[in-house]
């Protein structure tokens, strides 16, 4: 959960994005209890909830290690 907590604060995030985030973390941690599965609706209110997490990380790479992204590219 620290890694979570610490990307949601380098990001500038809030309350309300760590909340879904920890939701995507507790629907995972599912494989691990006998009987628990995940429903199709499921999957694709995950992908709904991390797009715009991926857009947010993308974005600070880009304003705050441009040359990380340069030297991936390459």
């Amino acid at each position: 959960m620290f890694g979570l907590v610490a990307a949601i604060h380098a990001l500038g995030l809030g309350q309300h994005r760590f909340d879904e985030l920890d939701t995507l973390r507790d629907w995972r941690s599912r494989k691990y209890r006998p009987g628990m599965h995940v429903q199709p609706s499921e999957v694709l209110e995950a992908l709904a909830l991390i797009e715009p997490f991926l857009v947010d990380v993308a974005e600070w790479f880009k304003d705050s290690h441009p040359m990380l992204i340069k030297q991936g590219m390459s």
